[in-house]
């Protein structure tokens, strides 16, 4: 019985994993970073459903419809500006990599934001 339940809580925390792509859940599948190159460790490595290798650090990518909540965005949660992109859009730094994805869900959500997403680390492929 008691492997059963942890076996549920385990699917239920992993359901939890997701990142908001054009306002719809992307659900992400946590992976252990030393089956992966070490070079990676300062990303937090997850897979898509569709397979696709995401990493995490402490950046998240946001476009603002309306800037003016943006000094109490980055009050509220810790976050300092990395780089201002232009058109409103913006690379800001969390204090903590563990945090990122739950702080760019957060500002996915609020109604003067266009798009919040961590700025994902992608593998490039050769062919």
């Amino acid at each position: 019985i008691i492997l059963i339940l942890m076996a549920l809580f385990q699917v239920g925390c992993a359901s939890d994993l997701y990142y908001y792509k054009d306002k719809k859940e992307v659900y992400l599948e946590p992976l252990q970073n030393n089956t992966l190159n070490k070079n990676l460790n300062k990303f937090d490595m997850y897979k898509t459903q569709e397979g696709k290798l995401l990493g995490i650090a402490d950046t998240i990518a946001i476009q603002f419809i309306d800037i003016s909540n943006l000094q109490t965005y980055l009050t509220n949660y810790d976050l300092k500006i990395e780089k201002n992109l232009g058109n409103k859009i913006y690379i800001l730094k969390t204090k903590n990599k563990s945090l990122t994805l739950q702080i760019a869900n957060e500002l996915a959500l609020k109604d003067d934001v266009k798009f919040a997403e961590p700025n994902f680390y992608q593998r490039i492929e050769k062919r």
